[in-house]
């Protein structure tokens, strides 16, 4: 199938803070952040975005866990303030003293101090929400030189991950039955170093770590993949799945 290359009139000229695109007829090659992020004279050969949100189970995750720091924390911040509120009231028959009030001022600190999980807990909800994660707040770009993902976060900001030819040596395709899927274009190996002393360990100690980068949940993935072996003359695929 030949691919499809689009001069850069395809894009136009917008804002680049511009929000992308929404809505079930957006077109993904006139989302306005490939204006900003394409070289010169690179070209775009495809563009879409995921049929569904491709991160659904950590979003689920960080959901559940937003739930748990804020619940926590309200019951940290209402023990604290009962404590707090018992000990500065008198007792019948018995004056307060100083280290009743004492008391309560530490309890008063301790319930401020609940706010702290209180809003990591509402970061997390609010970050995890539908609205940040939805499907066209993800973008994945093949052009003439390489190609670009983007990926939203929790804080709704971006991260842009651009994959050159020499990156992609071994792609590989997790086909659905409906036609959807990923595409795995790269794996990144990184190697994490622990200090031994730190740790009470005699030798020095590592870990590694696997990151994927990928189009993941795309529509038609096959063809994809298709376009991105013509694009960069990758061959035929190997192995697929």
């Amino acid at each position: 199938m030949p691919a499809r290359v689009f001069g850069p009139d395809r894009i136009p000229t917008v804002d680049p803070r511009a929000a992308p695109p929404t809505g079930p007829n957006a077109d993904p090659e006139r989302d306005p952040r490939l204006r900003v992020e394409l070289h010169p004279g690179e070209r775009l050969v495809w563009a879409g975005y995921p049929v569904r949100t491709p991160m659904g189970g950590p979003r689920l995750i960080a959901r559940a866990g937003g739930v748990f720091f804020a619940l926590f924390s309200l019951l940290w911040i209402g023990m604290a303030l009962g404590i707090g509120v018992f000990a500065s009231s008198p007792g019948p028959g018995s004056g307060a003293g100083s280290g009743a009030g004492g008391f309560a001022i530490v309890a008063f600190i301790a319930s401020a101090m609940g706010l702290v999980p209180l809003a990591i807990g509402v970061g997390l909800v609010v970050g995890s929400s539908k609205k940040r994660w939805a499907p066209h707040r993800f973008l994945y770009a093949l052009t003439t030189d390489r190609c670009i993902i983007w990926t939203p976060t929790p804080l709704g900001s971006a991260t842009v991950v651009s994959l050159t030819p020499d990156q992609l040596r071994n792609l590989q395709r997790h086909e659905r039955a409906d036609a959807t899927g990923d595409l795995i274009l790269a794996r990144e190996l990184r190697a994490a170093h622990t200090n031994p002393a730190a740790s009470g360990q005699v030798g020095p100690m590592s870990h590694v770590t696997e990151t994927a980068h990928a189009f993941l949940s795309v529509a038609e993935v096959a063809k994809v993949e298709r376009l991105v072996r013509e694009t960069f003359d990758l061959g035929t695929p190997v192995r697929e799945f």
